[in-house]
Protein backbone atom coordinates (compact mmCIF):
# COMPACT_ATOMS: atom_id res chain seq x y z
CA UNK A 1 0.00 0.00 0.00
CA UNK A 2 1.42 3.82 -0.82
CA UNK A 3 2.09 5.42 2.14
CA UNK A 4 -0.41 8.56 2.04
CA UNK A 5 1.06 11.93 0.76
CA UNK A 6 2.48 14.25 3.84
CA UNK A 7 2.32 17.90 2.16
CA UNK A 8 2.10 20.09 5.36
CA UNK A 9 6.10 18.37 6.06
CA UNK A 10 6.79 19.37 2.35
CA UNK A 11 5.82 22.88 2.79
CA UNK A 12 7.57 23.01 6.29
CA UNK A 13 11.17 22.00 5.31
CA UNK A 14 10.34 25.81 3.01
CA UNK A 15 10.60 27.28 6.41
CA UNK A 16 14.00 25.42 7.49
CA UNK A 17 15.74 26.30 4.58
CA UNK A 18 14.79 29.26 4.59
CA UNK A 19 16.08 30.39 8.15
CA UNK A 20 19.67 28.57 7.29
CA UNK A 21 19.36 31.06 4.39
CA UNK A 22 18.88 33.77 6.12
CA UNK A 23 21.47 32.97 8.83
CA UNK A 24 24.17 32.50 6.09
CA UNK A 25 23.15 35.95 4.68
CA UNK A 26 23.25 37.89 7.83
CA UNK A 27 26.51 39.39 6.74
CA UNK A 28 25.26 40.41 3.58
CA UNK A 29 21.90 41.81 4.08
CA UNK A 30 21.16 41.64 7.79
CA UNK A 31 19.12 38.82 9.89
CA UNK A 32 15.41 40.63 9.54
CA UNK A 33 15.88 40.72 13.31
CA UNK A 34 16.56 37.22 13.83
CA UNK A 35 20.40 37.40 15.21
CA UNK A 36 19.27 36.18 18.55
CA UNK A 37 17.76 33.23 17.14
CA UNK A 38 20.09 29.76 16.46
CA UNK A 39 18.84 29.54 12.82
CA UNK A 40 21.82 27.17 11.99
CA UNK A 41 18.73 24.62 13.77
CA UNK A 42 16.86 24.23 10.95
CA UNK A 43 19.58 21.64 10.02
CA UNK A 44 18.10 19.67 13.20
CA UNK A 45 14.63 20.01 11.74
CA UNK A 46 15.84 18.49 8.64
CA UNK A 47 17.77 15.27 10.16
CA UNK A 48 14.45 14.89 12.33
CA UNK A 49 12.05 15.22 9.34
CA UNK A 50 13.94 12.86 7.46
CA UNK A 51 14.19 10.18 10.14
CA UNK A 52 10.21 11.04 10.60
CA UNK A 53 9.69 10.52 6.39
CA UNK A 54 11.89 7.85 5.78
CA UNK A 55 10.53 5.24 8.30
CA UNK A 56 7.23 6.38 7.24
CA UNK A 57 7.75 5.47 3.80
CA UNK A 58 10.31 2.82 4.58
CA UNK A 59 8.33 0.66 7.66
CA UNK A 60 10.69 -2.44 6.86
CA UNK A 61 13.57 -4.34 5.34
CA UNK A 62 12.67 -7.64 4.43
CA UNK A 63 15.76 -8.68 2.61
CA UNK A 64 19.30 -7.67 1.28
CA UNK A 65 17.33 -6.54 -2.16
CA UNK A 66 15.23 -4.40 -0.32
CA UNK A 67 17.72 -2.32 1.40
CA UNK A 68 19.96 -1.87 -2.14
CA UNK A 69 16.87 -0.67 -3.33
CA UNK A 70 16.46 2.03 -0.74
CA UNK A 71 19.78 2.94 -1.21
CA UNK A 72 19.51 3.47 -4.93
CA UNK A 73 16.66 5.47 -4.58
CA UNK A 74 18.17 7.80 -1.68
CA UNK A 75 21.37 8.10 -3.82
CA UNK A 76 19.51 9.11 -6.56
CA UNK A 77 17.48 11.37 -4.79
CA UNK A 78 20.83 13.20 -3.71
CA UNK A 79 23.59 12.89 -5.53
CA UNK A 80 22.39 14.32 -9.10
CA UNK A 81 22.14 17.71 -7.21
CA UNK A 82 25.22 17.23 -5.07
CA UNK A 83 27.36 17.08 -8.36
CA UNK A 84 25.55 19.72 -10.52
CA UNK A 85 26.10 21.91 -7.39
CA UNK A 86 29.48 21.12 -7.57
CA UNK A 87 29.83 21.68 -11.21
CA UNK A 88 28.29 24.74 -11.10
CA UNK A 89 30.73 25.48 -8.32
CA UNK A 90 33.51 24.88 -10.48
CA UNK A 91 32.10 26.94 -13.38
CA UNK A 92 31.05 30.51 -11.27
CA UNK A 93 34.18 30.18 -8.32
CA UNK A 94 37.03 28.34 -10.42
CA UNK A 95 39.20 30.85 -7.37
CA UNK A 96 37.07 29.70 -4.45
CA UNK A 97 38.38 26.11 -4.20
CA UNK A 98 37.79 25.46 -0.58
CA UNK A 99 36.61 26.93 2.51
CA UNK A 100 39.81 26.89 4.65
CA UNK A 101 43.21 26.98 3.20
CA UNK A 102 45.59 25.45 5.62
CA UNK A 103 46.55 22.83 5.93
CA UNK A 104 45.88 23.26 2.00
CA UNK A 105 44.87 19.90 0.76
CA UNK A 106 45.12 19.31 -3.53
CA UNK A 107 42.15 19.68 -5.15
CA UNK A 108 41.79 15.85 -5.67
CA UNK A 109 41.76 14.76 -2.02
CA UNK A 110 39.09 17.45 -1.51
CA UNK A 111 37.43 15.89 -4.63
CA UNK A 112 37.30 12.54 -3.64
CA UNK A 113 35.20 12.96 -0.57
CA UNK A 114 32.96 14.85 -1.81
CA UNK A 115 31.98 13.06 -4.93
CA UNK A 116 31.87 10.29 -2.23
CA UNK A 117 29.90 11.90 -0.17
CA UNK A 118 31.84 11.33 3.45
CA UNK A 119 33.47 14.73 3.70
CA UNK A 120 31.76 15.29 6.74
CA UNK A 121 33.07 11.93 8.17
CA UNK A 122 36.12 14.10 8.40
CA UNK A 123 36.55 16.27 11.66
CA UNK A 124 38.95 18.62 9.69
CA UNK A 125 37.04 22.06 8.56
CA UNK A 126 39.57 21.60 4.92
CA UNK A 127 36.95 18.81 4.17
CA UNK A 128 33.81 18.65 5.61
CA UNK A 129 33.42 22.32 4.78
CA UNK A 130 34.85 22.33 1.19
CA UNK A 131 33.84 23.28 -2.05
CA UNK A 132 30.49 23.75 -1.37
CA UNK A 133 30.41 23.57 2.12
CA UNK A 134 26.83 23.40 3.05
CA UNK A 135 26.72 19.50 1.25
CA UNK A 136 28.58 18.25 4.72
CA UNK A 137 24.55 17.94 5.73
CA UNK A 138 24.05 15.68 2.85
CA UNK A 139 27.11 13.80 3.70
CA UNK A 140 25.46 12.86 7.11
CA UNK A 141 22.12 11.62 5.57
CA UNK A 142 23.93 8.96 3.69
CA UNK A 143 24.80 8.17 6.65
CA UNK A 144 22.02 7.82 7.69
CA UNK A 145 20.73 6.71 5.27
CA UNK A 146 22.88 3.66 6.03
CA UNK A 147 22.10 3.03 8.97
CA UNK A 148 17.78 3.04 8.52
CA UNK A 149 17.73 -0.37 7.63
CA UNK A 150 19.32 -1.39 11.24
CA UNK A 151 17.93 0.63 13.14
CA UNK A 152 14.17 0.29 11.64
CA UNK A 153 15.35 -3.52 12.15
CA UNK A 154 15.81 -3.35 15.77
CA UNK A 155 12.58 -1.14 16.73
CA UNK A 156 11.11 -3.30 18.84
CA UNK A 157 13.84 -2.02 21.41
CA UNK A 158 13.41 1.67 20.64
CA UNK A 159 14.98 2.61 24.07
CA UNK A 160 18.13 0.91 23.18
CA UNK A 161 18.41 2.67 20.05
CA UNK A 162 17.93 6.23 21.80
CA UNK A 163 19.83 5.00 24.69
CA UNK A 164 23.09 4.30 21.83
CA UNK A 165 22.14 7.58 20.35
CA UNK A 166 22.13 9.55 23.26
CA UNK A 167 25.14 8.43 24.74
CA UNK A 168 27.34 8.52 21.03
CA UNK A 169 26.25 12.81 21.88
CA UNK A 170 27.45 12.28 25.70
CA UNK A 171 30.45 10.29 24.54
CA UNK A 172 31.68 13.08 21.69
CA UNK A 173 30.52 15.72 24.07
CA UNK A 174 32.96 14.57 27.13
CA UNK A 175 35.69 13.76 24.59
CA UNK A 176 35.34 17.86 23.25
CA UNK A 177 35.60 18.76 26.81
CA UNK A 178 38.39 16.37 28.31
CA UNK A 179 40.90 17.19 25.46
CA UNK A 180 40.22 20.66 26.01
CA UNK A 181 39.22 21.33 22.15
CA UNK A 182 37.42 24.48 21.49
CA UNK A 183 34.18 25.69 20.43
CA UNK A 184 35.53 28.13 18.79
CA UNK A 185 35.19 27.76 14.71
CA UNK A 186 38.22 29.44 14.14
CA UNK A 187 40.23 27.82 16.87
CA UNK A 188 41.57 25.67 14.46
CA UNK A 189 40.78 22.60 11.90
CA UNK A 190 39.55 20.61 14.42
CA UNK A 191 37.11 21.92 16.99
CA UNK A 192 33.57 21.18 18.81
CA UNK A 193 32.35 22.18 14.72
CA UNK A 194 33.54 18.87 13.23
CA UNK A 195 33.26 16.86 16.16
CA UNK A 196 30.03 17.60 17.22
CA UNK A 197 28.29 20.00 14.87
CA UNK A 198 29.24 18.45 11.50
CA UNK A 199 29.93 14.71 12.84
CA UNK A 200 27.41 12.09 11.52
CA UNK A 201 27.71 10.19 14.56
CA UNK A 202 26.34 12.49 16.78
CA UNK A 203 24.03 14.29 14.39
CA UNK A 204 22.54 10.92 14.29
CA UNK A 205 20.59 11.34 17.29
CA UNK A 206 18.32 13.52 15.53
CA UNK A 207 17.81 11.17 12.49
CA UNK A 208 16.67 8.25 15.42
CA UNK A 209 14.04 10.89 17.36
CA UNK A 210 12.68 11.03 13.70
CA UNK A 211 12.32 7.54 13.71
CA UNK A 212 10.92 6.99 16.73
CA UNK A 213 8.34 9.83 16.20
CA UNK A 214 7.30 7.94 12.83
CA UNK A 215 6.66 4.56 14.52
CA UNK A 216 4.71 5.96 17.21
CA UNK A 217 2.48 7.84 14.67
CA UNK A 218 2.26 5.10 12.88
CA UNK A 219 1.51 2.80 15.36
CA UNK A 220 -1.34 5.55 16.48
CA UNK A 221 -0.30 4.96 20.10
CA UNK A 222 -0.34 8.72 21.20
CA UNK A 223 -2.76 10.73 18.99
CA UNK A 224 -1.41 14.46 18.99
CA UNK A 225 -2.63 16.44 15.90
CA UNK A 226 -5.56 19.00 15.50
CA UNK A 227 -5.68 22.98 15.47
CA UNK A 228 -4.59 23.18 19.43
CA UNK A 229 -2.26 20.39 19.35
CA UNK A 230 -0.17 21.99 15.91
CA UNK A 231 -0.40 25.34 17.91
CA UNK A 232 0.70 24.11 20.88
CA UNK A 233 3.79 22.31 19.18
CA UNK A 234 4.83 25.58 17.46
CA UNK A 235 4.49 28.11 19.92
CA UNK A 236 7.15 25.71 21.84
CA UNK A 237 9.24 25.41 19.15
CA UNK A 238 9.09 29.21 19.34
CA UNK A 239 9.74 29.30 22.86
CA UNK A 240 12.78 26.97 22.41
CA UNK A 241 14.77 28.87 19.76
CA UNK A 242 14.04 32.40 21.90
CA UNK A 243 15.30 31.14 25.17
CA UNK A 244 17.86 28.51 23.73
CA UNK A 245 21.17 30.90 23.33
CA UNK A 246 20.13 32.81 26.61
CA UNK A 247 20.03 29.29 28.43
CA UNK A 248 23.26 27.80 26.83
CA UNK A 249 25.07 31.12 27.46
CA UNK A 250 24.53 30.71 31.05
CA UNK A 251 27.58 30.53 33.77
CA UNK A 252 25.41 27.90 35.70
CA UNK A 253 24.34 25.54 32.88
CA UNK A 254 27.85 25.52 31.46
CA UNK A 255 29.26 24.73 34.75
CA UNK A 256 26.86 22.30 35.47
CA UNK A 257 27.08 20.53 31.58
CA UNK A 258 30.02 21.55 30.28
CA UNK A 259 30.86 24.25 27.39
CA UNK A 260 30.96 21.43 24.88
CA UNK A 261 27.18 20.36 25.98
CA UNK A 262 25.71 23.77 25.75
CA UNK A 263 27.70 23.97 22.25
CA UNK A 264 25.47 21.27 21.36
CA UNK A 265 22.56 22.18 23.14
CA UNK A 266 22.77 25.74 21.01
CA UNK A 267 23.01 24.45 17.93
CA UNK A 268 21.31 20.94 17.93
CA UNK A 269 19.19 21.00 21.24
CA UNK A 270 15.57 21.44 19.50
CA UNK A 271 15.33 17.61 18.81
CA UNK A 272 12.60 16.80 21.05
CA UNK A 273 10.69 19.96 20.03
CA UNK A 274 11.43 19.70 16.23
CA UNK A 275 9.99 16.17 16.49
CA UNK A 276 6.74 16.81 18.14
CA UNK A 277 6.26 19.60 15.92
CA UNK A 278 6.59 17.40 12.89
CA UNK A 279 4.00 14.58 14.85
CA UNK A 280 1.38 17.29 15.19
CA UNK A 281 1.64 18.28 11.59
CA UNK A 282 1.51 14.69 10.37
CA UNK A 283 -1.57 14.35 11.58
CA UNK A 284 -3.06 17.08 8.76
CA UNK A 285 -5.64 17.60 11.35
CA UNK A 286 -5.78 21.31 12.02
CA UNK A 287 -5.47 24.67 10.72
CA UNK A 288 -1.75 24.88 10.27
CA UNK A 289 -1.15 21.80 8.19
CA UNK A 290 -4.55 22.46 6.24
CA UNK A 291 -2.76 26.09 5.23
CA UNK A 292 0.72 24.26 4.75
CA UNK A 293 -1.12 21.89 2.39
CA UNK A 294 -1.73 24.69 -0.10
CA UNK A 295 0.13 23.84 -3.15
CA UNK A 296 2.02 27.29 -4.30
CA UNK A 297 3.64 26.41 -0.07
CA UNK A 298 4.21 22.29 -1.04
CA UNK A 299 6.26 23.57 -4.79
CA UNK A 300 8.60 25.53 -2.23
CA UNK A 301 9.16 22.94 -0.01
CA UNK A 302 9.58 20.72 -2.76
CA UNK A 303 12.51 22.97 -3.99
CA UNK A 304 13.78 23.22 -0.82
CA UNK A 305 16.56 20.45 -0.88
CA UNK A 306 17.81 22.85 -3.96
CA UNK A 307 17.09 26.12 -2.31
CA UNK A 308 19.64 24.77 0.22
CA UNK A 309 22.33 23.55 -2.06
CA UNK A 310 22.85 26.44 -4.30
CA UNK A 311 21.87 29.38 -1.79
CA UNK A 312 25.85 29.40 -0.43
CA UNK A 313 26.83 29.11 -4.07
CA UNK A 314 24.88 32.03 -4.95
CA UNK A 315 26.06 34.44 -1.83
CA UNK A 316 29.62 33.45 -2.07
CA UNK A 317 29.17 34.91 -5.97
CA UNK A 318 26.90 37.60 -5.64
CA UNK A 319 29.67 40.35 -5.13
CA UNK A 320 31.47 39.17 -8.65
CA UNK A 321 28.10 38.74 -10.79
CA UNK A 322 25.85 40.98 -8.87
CA UNK A 323 27.93 43.78 -7.28
CA UNK A 324 26.01 46.10 -9.77
CA UNK A 325 23.14 45.74 -7.41
CA UNK A 326 25.15 46.77 -4.08
CA UNK A 327 23.51 50.73 -4.62
CA UNK A 328 20.09 49.53 -4.44
CA UNK A 329 18.29 49.90 -1.34
CA UNK A 330 19.25 46.71 0.92
CA UNK A 331 15.77 45.08 1.15
CA UNK A 332 15.92 45.13 -2.33
CA UNK A 333 19.18 43.49 -3.02
CA UNK A 334 17.71 40.98 -0.54
CA UNK A 335 14.33 40.05 -2.71
CA UNK A 336 16.33 40.22 -6.03
CA UNK A 337 18.99 37.78 -4.39
CA UNK A 338 15.86 35.23 -3.41
CA UNK A 339 14.35 35.64 -6.57
CA UNK A 340 17.50 34.56 -8.50
CA UNK A 341 17.18 32.32 -5.87
CA UNK A 342 14.12 30.27 -6.35
CA UNK A 343 14.96 30.79 -9.89
CA UNK A 344 18.02 28.44 -9.63
CA UNK A 345 16.18 26.05 -7.24
CA UNK A 346 13.33 25.92 -9.74
CA UNK A 347 15.31 25.03 -12.61
CA UNK A 348 17.28 22.45 -10.27
CA UNK A 349 14.42 20.95 -8.93
CA UNK A 350 13.05 20.43 -12.46
CA UNK A 351 15.71 19.53 -15.29
CA UNK A 352 18.17 18.02 -12.90
CA UNK A 353 16.61 16.67 -9.63
CA UNK A 354 13.82 15.02 -10.91
CA UNK A 355 15.04 13.89 -14.26
CA UNK A 356 18.16 12.58 -12.60
CA UNK A 357 16.35 10.77 -10.27
CA UNK A 358 13.75 9.08 -12.56
CA UNK A 359 16.82 8.14 -15.26
CA UNK A 360 18.52 6.68 -12.32
CA UNK A 361 15.84 4.78 -10.73
CA UNK A 362 14.89 3.76 -14.43
CA UNK A 363 18.25 2.20 -14.86
CA UNK A 364 18.59 0.07 -11.86
CA UNK A 365 15.15 -0.94 -12.39
CA UNK A 366 15.88 -2.12 -16.45
CA UNK A 367 18.15 -4.40 -15.00
CA UNK A 368 15.17 -6.18 -13.22
CA UNK A 369 15.33 -4.49 -9.72
CA UNK A 370 12.79 -2.59 -8.38
CA UNK A 371 12.99 1.20 -6.95
CA UNK A 372 10.22 2.83 -6.55
CA UNK A 373 9.33 6.44 -7.01
CA UNK A 374 6.36 6.99 -5.43
CA UNK A 375 5.56 7.58 -1.48
CA UNK A 376 8.03 9.76 -1.01
CA UNK A 377 5.85 12.16 0.80
CA UNK A 378 7.89 15.12 2.26
CA UNK A 379 10.72 13.98 0.64
CA UNK A 380 13.84 14.38 3.14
Amino acid sequence: MQAQKLDPLTSARFFSAAAIVIGHLTDRFGSLGLSHLPLNQGVSFFFVLSGFILHYNYRSFTSVGAVKRFVVARIARIWPVHFACLVLFFVILPHDLWYIPWPRPTLLTLLIPNLLLVQSWIPAKSFYLSLNGVSWSISNELFFYLALPLIVTNLRKPLAILGLSVGIVLLFCLLVEQNGISCDFNAGEITAYGLIYANPLVRIFEFVMGVLAARLFLDRRVRFEGTLAEVSALATVVAFLVLCPAIAAMPSFIASTGSAFAFWFLNCGGVVFFALLIYSLAGNAGAISRTLSARWLVFLGEISFSIYMTHQILNRAWDVYFGFLRPLPTAVEFAVFWLILLTISSAMFLLVENRARRRIVEFYNARGRNVSLSGHGAVS
